[in-house]
């Protein structure tokens, strides 16, 4: 889908064997996680790979994941995604990946729900990618459910590179509360600001968009004037290039009715400031 390289507003950025080293290895951590998830059950998966201070979201609030999983019955239920869009911070020690995943019944193999993933890994000392966030969106469409398959996979040619920071960044809190604050009375203006040239939005029933474009299009459709973000946690990356903060969100939908869920914000430093590099919305109610 979205595999060519790039870098967002600095410039297309010179590939550092650091860096490429470190997307082949976040790609091959994903990879392996969804493996484990297929060959085993996703509980073992995701007990396996989440980081001791990983974050998943139950109901739209964010839990530590490990507690969240450790008491999860077993079950027989088929969970797959793959990857199909990665980026790596200068440092190599922090990054994402996205793409479609679908759950399944066994043995009828039903599709039981579908939709595109997010998961922000971090580098431990042992230098193994564990997942530091996991979440997502849902699609209530058929078509976009459908789909899954159909996209190339990622690999570390088409993933975002940052390049090495030139200065000392500016405080991210700074940046992403001004976001949260424009959001609260005119959603679309704060995005304008805050969205690097290549950002990655994704959302229910909609495609992942990367381009100014497709961002732009992502966020008329959404049909909301207003968000109101309440952070709930945030993480820097050891060299402070990238910054991510989660918590839950709320807006008024169609027809005047309350939406609830969760965001994640991921913020890169550039030479012009904070810009968001990823940003997910998801509802707890997707089709209102």
């Amino acid at each position: 889908m979205f595999c060519f390289i790039v870098c967002c507003i600095q410039g297309i950025a010179q590939q550092h064997p650091l860096q490429t080293n470190a997307a082949a290895a976040l790609i091959a951590a994903e990879n392996n996680f969804a493996a484990t998830a297929a060959d085993k059950s996703f509980k073992e998966a995701f007990l396996e790979n989440l980081d001791s201070s990983g974050i998943v979201f139950n109901a739209g609030k964010p839990v530590n994941g490990n507690t969240f999983y450790s008491g999860l019955p077993n079950n027989d239920l088929l969970f797959k995604w793959y990857p199909v869009q990665s980026a790596i911070n200068a440092g190599g020690d922090m990054g994402f990946t996205a793409g479609p995943y679908i759950l399944l019944s066994r043995p009828n193999l039903d599709t039981l729900a579908a939709g595109n993933y997010f998961s922000v890994w971090r580098r431990n000392a042992e230098g193994t990618f564990k997942v530091l966030l996991d979440g997502g969106v849902t699609h209530t469409s058929k078509t976009l459910a459908a789909s899954y398959g159909s996209l190339p996979m990622a690999n570390a040619d088409s993933a975002l590179y940052t390049m090495p920071l030139k200065q000392q960044p500016a405080n991210a809190t700074i940046a992403d509360k001004a976001f949260t604050q424009e959001a609260a009375k005119q959603l679309p203006a704060a995005y304008a600001k805050a969205i690097s040239s290549h950002c990655l939005i994704i959302r229910s029933n909609l495609p992942m968009a990367l381009d100014i474009a497709a961002n732009r299009a992502t966020i008329t459709k959404q049909f909301l004037p207003r968000c109101s973000f309440s952070n709930k946690g945030s993480f820097y990356a050891a060299d402070k290039s990238w910054f991510f903060t989660y918590g839950t969100a709320s807006a008024t939908g169609k027809a005047g009715k309350l939406q609830q869920g969760y965001f994640v914000h991921v913020w890169q430093y550039q030479p012009n400031g904070w810009k968001l590099l990823a940003d997910v919305l998801q509802w707890n109610n997707p089709g209102l």
